[in-house]
């Protein structure tokens, strides 16, 4: 059955327990000397009776010991409110005519009544919270046994510079704050520094070769790279000196110096 159907067959064994509460209540106040004290005394029984079946309907227990004690607490009340209604009813009915043995049968009837409506509303109970917990989605983790997928973020990964003999890992070190120009040095134009730049920056720039010509010896003229990045002549040199580019000037077309030869053991003394 749906959860639809099983409300509608809920609400129908409680109007059927509540009808056959009320007229157990009926014949106990009938029986009950015409006071409010002794009437409500006489309606008590049975309308505890209903209230305990609407507790154990609506509430769960999950502990054996509690539903046990639960369960003996309402066999107890419903044997009181039959006893107690039982001779009620009896003698209502013979006070109103009828035979001694439908006397003692008609309140059979109503007992039963009640014994049935309240089976089926508990019951009834228990199917609807099975269900509800059948209905409630599952993740797919716990239901499968298979961790939930993580999409992969959408933007592009960071480039990853290959690390250089001299200056390591650029993406590895973090940037530094552009250093303040030397003090009596006028400010370059906006259209010559665009924008400041980084170190590690500049250091990439110089690895391409396409992008920044190199002299014959393999070297980056300063100039050029004042011009191209916008940077003091300082910081040029010292960009130039730290990527292994720099050439100091008037070095060009210089040969580098022979060592000295090595005298030979003894020679020394046959000069001498």
């Amino acid at each position: 059955m749906t959860l639809v159907q099983l409300r509608r067959l809920r609400w129908a064994a409680r109007a059927v327990l509540t009808l056959a509460i009320a007229a157990s209540i009926t014949g106990n106040i009938l029986h009950a000397r015409p006071n409010l004290i002794s009437q409500f005394i006489s309606a008590w029984p049975p309308l505890a009776f209903l209230l305990t079946v609407e507790l154990i309907s609506r509430v769960p227990m999950h502990r054996k010991f509690l539903a046990a004690s639960r369960l003996v607490a309402t066999g107890g009340i419903a044997a009181i409110a039959a006893w107690v209604s039982y001779w009620h009813m009896t003698a209502v009915a013979a006070r109103y005519g009828e035979a001694a043995d439908s006397a003692h049968l008609l309140p059979l009837s109503v007992d039963g009544l009640i014994v049935v409506g309240s089976m089926c509303l508990v019951e009834l109970a228990g199917q609807l919270r099975a269900a509800g917990e059948r209905s409630e989605p599952v993740p797919v983790e716990e239901s499968q046994g298979v961790p939930a997928v993580v999409e992969p973020d959408a933007s592009p990964a960071p480039t990853v510079l290959p690390p250089s003999p001299d200056t390591g890992s650029i993406a590895d070190e973090p940037e530094r704050a552009p250093e303040p120009e030397p003090e009596g040095v006028p400010a370059a134009s906006n259209s010559k520094r665009p924008a400041l730049i980084s170190d590690q920056r500049i250091l990439a720039r110089l690895r391409n070769t396409e992008a920044v010509p190199r002299r014959d010896d393999g070297t980056v003229p300063v100039r050029l790279v004042e011009d191209l990045f916008g940077v003091s002549q300082d910081r040029a040199v010292r960009v130039l000196t730290k990527a292994g580019l720099y050439r100091a000037n008037g070095t060009e077309g210089v040969p580098a110096a022979e060592p000295a030869p090595v005298p030979v053991n003894g020679s020394e003394g046959a000069m001498a």
